[in-house]
C-alpha cells in the first residue's frame, strides 16, 4: 500500500487521484501526506482528487468538494466541514420556508372549506369562484424564493417545486442493550502489571524475538475513554489483544475484575468472518450455548439495532 502510494506521489501526475489513501496509515504517515500535499512542489500546482472517510483529512487538504448522493454529483467550495455547514443552513432556510408554506397552505384549505359551505346555503355562485380561485393560489405554493435570495418568478423559473428539506448523511440508527452494572470496588478494571510479550521465532517455540513488550504496566479505570497512538509496528494490536485475552503475557500479570465483560473488535474481526453464513449463524457459531431461534434473533435485531 505505502509502496503504491509512494509510486503516484513521484510519478509527476498531473492529475492525483487518491482512493481512501488513509486507509492503511497510520497517524505520522497521515501527517506527514497532508503536508505533502500542501507544501510539495510536485503537487502545488496539480490536481488532487481524493475519496476518503476520514474528515479531518479531507478539512485540512480540499479546497473543493464533490457529494455523490442519490446517483447525482453537487459541487461546493470549500472543504467537508463547509459543505457540512453549507448544507445544515440551507436546511434551517427551506424549514423555515416550509413551514410558511404550511401555514400559508392551512389557511388557504380553510377559506376554501368554508366559502364550499357558505354557497351551498346561500346558493351563491361567487363563493364558488372564490373557491376556484383559492385551488390556483394553493397550486402555486411551494418554493417562495431562490437559494440566493430572490424571489421565485414563475415566468422565468418555471412551476415552483415542493419544498424539500434535504440533510447531510444520516448516522446509523443502531440501539445498543444497556449491560448491567457492575459494582467496582477499586480505581482500575483493568490492569497490566509490569507485562512483557514476544512472539515466537520458530515453530517449535523454543526461541522467542526481542521483546514487542516490555515490562509494560497499565491501569484502566471505569468510563475511561482511551486512545493508544504510536506507529503501525510498535505493538499497539499486539497490547490490545493482551487487554482482551486473545495473548498471554510472556511475563508480568493481566488482572480484571471478575465480573468484568469485554467487548473486542479487531483490524482483522471482519475478514475472520465466514461471508457464506448469515449473521444469525454467525452469531450461533460464535456463541452456541446462548443461541435463540432465527425468529427472536430477528425480533431482537429489529427492535434494538434499527435493521
Amino acid at each position: 500500500m505505502r509502496v503504491v502510494l509512494a509510486k503516484a506521489l513521484f510519478v509527476k501526475p498531473d492529475v492525483l487521484l487518491l482512493d481512501e489513501p488513509t486507509n492503511h496509515l497510520d497517524l505520522p504517515a497521515i501527517l506527514w501526506l497532508e503536508h505533502r500535499l500542501l507544501n510539495s512542489p510536485l503537487t502545488d500546482s496539480k490536481t488532487v482528487v481524493i475519496v476518503s472517510h476520514d474528515r479531518a483529512f479531507l478539512n485540512a487538504v480540499t479546497t473543493e468538494t464533490i457529494v455523490f448522493k442519490d446517483k447525482r454529483l453537487m459541487y461546493t467550495p470549500g472543504s467537508y466541514e463547509d459543505w457540512e455547514q453549507s448544507v445544515g443552513e440551507e436546511s434551517r432556510r427551506k424549514e423555515r420556508l416550509k413551514e410558511l408554506d404550511d401555514k400559508w397552505r392551512e389557511a388557504i384549505i380553510g377559506s376554501m372549506q368554508k366559502n364550499v359551505q357558505m354557497a351551498r346555503k346561500s346558493g351563491n355562485d361567487k363563493r364558488l369562484g372564490m373557491v376556484a380561485s383559492r385551488r390556483k393560489a394553493l397550486d402555486r405554493l411551494g418554493m417562495q424564493r431562490l437559494k440566493d435570495g430572490k424571489r421565485y418568478k414563475r415566468s422565468y423559473h418555471g412551476y415552483r417545486t415542493e419544498i424539500v428539506v434535504e440533510e447531510g448523511f444520516q448516522a446509523p440508527f443502531i440501539t445498543l442493550p444497556t449491560p448491567h452494572p457492575v459494582l467496582f470496588h477499586s480505581s482500575a478494571i483493568l490492569q497490566l502489571s509490569e507485562v512483557s510479550f514476544s512472539y515466537p521465532t520458530s515453530k517449535s517455540k523454543a526461541k522467542s524475538e526481542k521483546p514487542l513488550i516490555d515490562k509494560i504496566s497499565l491501569d484502566i479505570s471505569p468510563n475511561a475513554h482511551i486512545a493508544l497512538l504510536r506507529p503501525n509496528g510498535c505493538g499497539k494490536s499486539t497490547l490490545m489483544n493482551l487487554l482482551a485475552g486473545t495473548l498471554k503475557p510472556s511475563s508480568g500479570l493481566v488482572h480484571s475484575h471478575p465480573r468484568l465483560r469485554i467487548g473486542y473488535f479487531s483490524q482483522h474481526t471482519v475478514s475472520a468472518l465466514d461471508p457464506s453464513l448469515t449473521p444469525f449463524q454467525q452469531l450461533c457459531a460464535t456463541y452456541p450455548d446462548d443461541a435463540p431461534s432465527e425468529a427472536q434473533a430477528r425480533a431482537h435485531f429489529v427492535s434494538t439495532a434499527g435493521l
